[in-house]
């Protein structure tokens, strides 16, 4: 059943998304065009353990990454901001590369 799920949530999230949504928000190319794109949870599914599949894969929290843009999130090198909590992932979200160097 969790499996099916995670599948109906997928198959949404890719028509809303339709490829990594930090790259098209930054302005990058994919490090890793021809492969397939990744689901990323906002809330991480360690902290979401226990509660229904529902509550934990839904449109709200998920999101389509290249495998480039899913590492570096992990790795603390990319942020992504919520700007709606409401709305979540279906709303508007900001990415930061913690590489960039802002000026004045």
């Amino acid at each position: 059943m969790e499996r099916a799920w995670i599948g109906k949530v997928r198959r949404i999230v890719e028509a809303r998304d339709r490829g990594c949504r930090s790259c098209r928000q930054l302005g990058l190319s994919p490090d890793n065009a021809g492969l397939p794109v990744q689901m990323h949870e906002l809330v991480y599914r360690s902290k979401t353990r226990g509660r229904p599949i529902e509550e934990r894969v839904n449109t709200l929290n998920c999101l389509l990454l290249c495998p480039s843009c899913h590492q570096a999130i992990h790795a603390k090198r990319l942020s992504v901001h919520i700007v709606n909590k409401n709305k979540g992932a279906d709303g508007l979200l900001r990415f930061k590369l913690w590489n960039q160097i802002s000026e004045g």
